[in-house]
């Protein structure tokens, strides 16, 4: 077995208490039966939704930690909206690169900002959020961080001075700013009653990263950049067009991710997926119904600065 197959394959099998790197099985493919997607099929614990506190640290901001817009082609055209949120949020004070990544169009171009384009059509999310890994890495060697936000997301005043100053947890995948009550979010247990939100603000909720689906706005630490496109599946034969937002659950697994709370992002709500303009889409994919809103988002008017003391 591989290096490769090893780390993409120790996630999706049932637990035993035999070592995983002790286990010799034949390389899994992902979303082919009986192993769909390690977020789906892994088996499940009670403790599996639990949640692990960490309370936030912070440092000063580094030039090595790149800023990513992700957009394309929208039924509303919304990257106007978020790239102006991002500059009452601090894009103008950061210190690294900043990169705008477009998917099948050529938008406006912000002033200060590097940018990458694709002609029509469209190659999906899941091509292009690699494509947004590797460029990454291209403009900035010494990268440390990445905080990828898409086209359809505005964020709190000055969030982005706040997520400058985050010292990334050292045994986390990847760290979210938006998230909304799904049905196997954080379920009620008799050992957790309090909701992460219910706790001291801010604070962070970590649990398995196969449990991550919302890529809306998300800080990578290089570790995870690097594992990313490790892991073959998701850097050469990914089955979903677009599917960007299950690649940390495939490739990840059972190494904890976190969620800050209160979300510093929040989602625009309506019918406006990139996936709605696909036609005859292969992958029959079903956009996420609903609002797709957080409840802990404290409004744009909050200053996320606030909440270092």
């Amino acid at each position: 077995m591989s290096s490769h197959d090893s780390q993409c394959d120790r996630f999706c099998r049932s637990r035993t208490d035999t070592p995983w790197w002790s286990i010799e099985i034949a390389p899994l493919k992902p979303f082919t039966p009986p192993h769909h997607c390690t977020r789906l099929e892994s088996s499940r614990h009670p403790e599996d939704t639990h949640f692990a506190v960490h309370q936030p640290s912070f440092q000063d901001p580094s030039n090595h930690h790149v800023l990513a817009v992700q957009t394309a082609p929208r039924p509303q055209d919304s990257l106007e909206q978020t790239i102006a949120s991002l500059t009452t949020s601090g894009s103008e004070r950061w210190l690294g690169a900043k990169l705008l990544i477009a998917d099948g169009c050529r938008p406006n171009v912000p002033p200060g900002w590097l940018h990458s384009f694709s002609l029509p059509p469209t190659s999906g999310s899941a091509k292009t959020f690699v494509k947004l890994l590797r460029h990454s890495l291209s403009i900035d060697p010494g990268l440390e961080s990445l905080t990828i936000i898409q086209d359809d997301v505005f964020l709190c005043l000055n969030a982005l001075d706040y997520i400058s100053r985050m010292a990334m947890p050292p045994d986390i995948t990847l760290l979210t700013w938006f998230t909304y009550p799904y049905d196997y979010a954080y379920p009620p247990s008799p050992a957790q009653q309090p909701h992460p939100s219910e706790l001291a603000l801010p604070v962070l909720a970590c649990r398995p990263t196969r449990f991550f689906i919302l890529g809306q706005a998300f800080t990578l630490p290089r570790r995870t950049v690097d594992s990313l496109l490790t892991c073959p599946h998701v850097a050469h034969d990914w089955p979903k067009t677009h599917g960007s937002d299950e690649m940390p659950a495939w490739a990840l697994g059972d190494a904890p991710y976190a969620t800050h709370f209160p979300n510093l992002a929040q989602h625009i709500a309506g019918g406006n997926s990139a996936c709605l303009l696909t036609l005859g889409n292969p992958d029959r994919e079903t956009p996420h119904s609903g609002k797709r809103t957080s409840p802990y988002f404290p409004g744009m008017e909050f200053d996320a600065l606030s909440l270092i003391s």
